[in-house]
């Protein structure tokens, strides 16, 4: 069953971020469904969550854009992250209990921070599907570096070098996760499969359970 409306502070929150990338009402025409994204800075994980959503109209969190609302100047500490990420939490679950179908577009680089959003894929009635994003290392760099002088799409992200080589040393991409995509080159058939998970009747989410169409419970594996 659908949890209790977040605090104030953070419906606040909610409704700005909503308002910022064009998602405030809810959306009868799309399956609802989760698909978290998670990977490096400079992965190609916002290219990927951008060519979804083009392809079929998927609502977008993503956490540089957020971070941008919430900290106009961000430091990337842990407890400016840790607000950014409650925010983006709480804004998935309230798309999903509108209706949309939704791309989550973060690092995601710990297992409890998966986790949960499975869990509030499950509570909330949606299809959901993990996935790992990677690239090679000189790819990843060279992208942060075009990125960092204004030749490539930022996206909000304000990650330079130094935030990925710290980000290297900490985030865990251990565990299980629905799908891996390789976004050194070519990601067309990436978004094909992501697309077709999201149109299927079922999809494994990678994290322990089989999340299924709205009105229908999770099971475990």
């Amino acid at each position: 069953m659908p949890t209790a409306t977040p605090p104030e502070g953070v419906a606040h929150r909610v409704r700005a971020v909503r308002e910022a990338i064009g998602a405030g009402g809810p959306d009868v025409r799309s399956r609802r469904f989760l698909v978290s994204l998670a990977g490096m800075p400079g992965s190609g994980k916002s290219h990927l969550a951008e060519a979804v959503r083009v392809a079929i109209g998927t609502a977008v969190v993503r956490t540089d854009e957020v971070r941008s609302i919430l900290f106009p100047v961000p430091t990337f500490a842990p407890s400016e992250s840790a607000a950014v990420y409650l925010a983006c939490f709480a804004t998935v679950r309230a798309l999903l209990r509108d209706g949309h179908a939704v791309v989550f577009d973060g690092t995601n680089g710990r297992q409890s921070g998966r986790r949960r959003l499975a869990r509030i894929a499950r509570e909330e009635g949606a299809g959901h599907v993990s996935v790992l994003v990677r690239a090679a290392p000189e790819v990843v760099r060279a992208r942060i570096v075009r990125r960092t002088a204004g030749e490539a799409p930022a996206f909000g992200s304000g990650a330079g070098i130094e935030v990925y080589e710290r980000m290297a040393q900490s985030e865990d991409y251990g565990g299980r996760f629905g799908m891996v995509v390789d976004a050194s080159g070519e990601i067309a058939s990436a978004v094909a499969r992501i697309v077709a998970v999201i149109g299927e009747t079922e999809s494994i989410d990678g994290i322990g359970w089989r999340s299924v169409r709205a009105g229908r419970k999770g099971k475990g594996q």
